[in-house]
């Protein structure tokens, strides 16, 4: 059978901004997340510019990278480190561009990773 993946979409017309905040549960087991997980795609506007900012309820400021709207963008290629314990995480996307057409913005198969190691990491961070 075909199997299906979890998308979160936004639709960015030039010139806007879209928002979202999620609440981030705690793992079942007790370990901090690490990492965001998924791979973001661009479709319908080649020729946009979006800037996607990430932050927590427990970082100060914002971290914020462009997207590959050509390719694509896998979570792995950022370089996005989440604090240990936060409850809700701030998803904002921005067009800088201004071409007229409206990007579609893809999120497949979003979510956080554990970090299995964590007990082991802090005798050596």
């Amino acid at each position: 059978g075909e199997v299906r993946v979890p998308v979160w979409r936004w639709t960015l017309p030039p010139g806007s901004a879209a928002a979202t905040t999620y609440s981030a549960p705690r793992h079942r087991l007790g370990w901090p997340y690490r990492e965001i997980a998924g791979f973001i795609e661009v479709k319908q506007c080649g020729t946009a510019r979006i800037a996607m900012s990430l932050t927590t309820n427990a970082s100060d400021a914002p971290q914020t990278q462009l997207l590959d709207v050509g390719r694509g963008t896998r979570f792995s290629t950022l370089d996005w480190r989440l604090p240990d314990d936060f409850d809700s995480v701030s998803v904002i996307f921005r067009r800088l561009d201004n071409s007229p057409c409206t990007a579609l913005v893809n999120w497949q198969n979003p979510m956080l990773t554990a970090d299995q190691l964590s007990g082991i990491r802090r005798h050596f961070d």
